[in-house]
């Protein structure tokens, strides 16, 4: 029973790009629009960056996925048995990842805190999770969110969930409270919705509550992404493809290409061969 939906959008520092002489108001929605802005944004003197991009840090991989799907790309089959990357649309959603930093240098290379330095200025945007909402609010940044930009042909972000699930259990009154107190926990997700997370209740993201809550005009941009959000795949080996701090297969070669070491194409097919061997473990 989902709780939340959380994608990533665009976050970006008001006061940055007011002094760069863009319009706050009026945020990127495609590639032309967020070039123009990242180039802007960046100082010669490397002072400035127009958007993180880290290289040590794998947050990026979430902005690459959404990527692929905007590019018509693909990663592992419908099934989860078959790897796919290693494919002429996603290597290039992942080259032009890397060429936010080496081609266009609206990026800083070997980038390993996005979220630091997006707090101290350094960069003036980040795509990044609505959990970082009231962290930036705190650290006193004049901020806004957007709807991530539509880089390729289509929209499509990446987007994750918390969700509640029940064990097995032979005691109808134990599972009664259960399932009561999760209906609770949905019911009142508005209280959950301004710890930064996008409530799964329709019924909630429809309240009047709801809109005129203190997060609201941050989580809207989050929010406008759930038709076209791509969750990872279901899949028994999530964790080993995945996970974003170990040297997974996807790790070790996204942040090859990022730091410079490898083509795209090469580490996909580095990456294809990895993740391959996982899927095909009993």
């Amino acid at each position: 029973m989902p709780l939340d939906i959380h994608p990533i959008a665009l976050y970006y520092n008001v006061a940055l790009v007011t002094a760069a002489g863009l319009d706050p108001s009026k945020p990127p929605t495609n590639r032309d629009q967020f070039l123009t802005w990242a180039r802007k944004l960046t100082k010669a003197d490397g002072s400035q960056y127009g958007v993180a991009m880290p290289g040590t840090n794998v947050d990026t991989f979430r902005v690459w996925w959404g990527w692929i799907f905007q590019n018509g790309g693909k990663f592992i089959s419908a099934d989860g048995k078959t790897a796919e990357m290693d494919n002429p649309k996603t290597a290039e959603a992942l080259q032009f990842a890397a060429d936010l930093v080496y081609k266009y240098k609206v990026a800083p290379p070997g980038e390993s805190d996005p979220d630091a330095d997006f707090k101290s200025q350094k960069v003036a945007m980040e795509f990044q999770g609505p959990w970082w909402i009231t962290g930036y609010q705190d650290a006193g940044l004049n901020f806004r969110t957007a709807a991530q930009p539509t880089i390729f042909n289509q929209p499509g972000v990446w987007a994750s969930d918390h969700f509640f699930s029940l064990s097995q259990t032979k005691d109808p009154q134990r599972q009664l409270a259960t399932i009561k107190f999760v209906k609770w926990l949905e019911d009142h997700a508005l209280l959950w919705s301004q710890a930064g997370q996008v409530p799964a209740n329709d019924k909630v993201r429809l309240s009047p509550e709801y809109k005129s809550s203190k997060l609201f005009p941050f989580l809207n941009g989050f929010q406008a992404e759930i038709p076209y959000a791509h969750l990872t795949p279901s899949i028994v080996q999530s964790t080993e493809i995945f996970a974003e701090n170990v040297q997974t297969p996807l790790v070790v070669n996204y942040q090859a290409v990022m730091l410079n070491k490898k083509s795209a194409s090469q580490a996909l097919k580095d990456m294809q061969q990895g993740i391959q061997s996982v899927l095909n473990r009993p």
